[in-house]
């Protein structure tokens, strides 16, 4: 008897990990709008294509949408550089304590990982606090 019940729950375990061993279909993005790429310049000469998605994170997308129309990011650094990791830019301050005069957006969180190329809006300590900055 306990050996069935030992081959049962060995049983059950594989299969379990068999499960979890499944990898998630991967998020296709919907086809891009040119209203929807954000031309990132670099001073080096260098451009960063950028896909916004406003369908995973409206709020941020029209932020980031209207300060390019009204010029805020132009001339402004990437104040934190974490080399293999990330870079943070969209301070005018370049100390990574500025931000728009605009209010700070409501958290928005979506199923779309940050995985290496994701951009993101960044926040300060307080959960509603993304302004102007943002990392890749």
């Amino acid at each position: 008897m306990r050996s069935k019940f030992v081959v049962a729950a060995l049983s059950g375990l594989f299969m379990a990990g068999i499960a979890f061993a499944q990898t998630a279909p991967e998020a296709v993005a919907p086809p891009a709008d040119p209203q929807n790429i954000l031309n990132l310049d670099l001073s080096t000469g260098g451009r960063v294509k950028i896909l916004l998605r406003p369908d995973k994170a409206p709020y941020s997308v029209d932020r980031v949408k209207t300060l390019v129309r009204r010029h805020f990011y132009d001339g402004l650094i990437f104040h934190r550089v974490i080399e293999g990791f990330m870079a943070q830019g969209g301070d005018p301050k370049g100390t990574g304590e500025g931000g728009s005069n605009l209010p700070d957006l409501k958290a928005e969180f979506n199923d779309l990982p940050h995985v290496r190329g994701t951009m993101a809006m960044a926040r300060a300590e307080g959960l509603d606090s993304a302004n102007s900055q943002f990392f890749i």
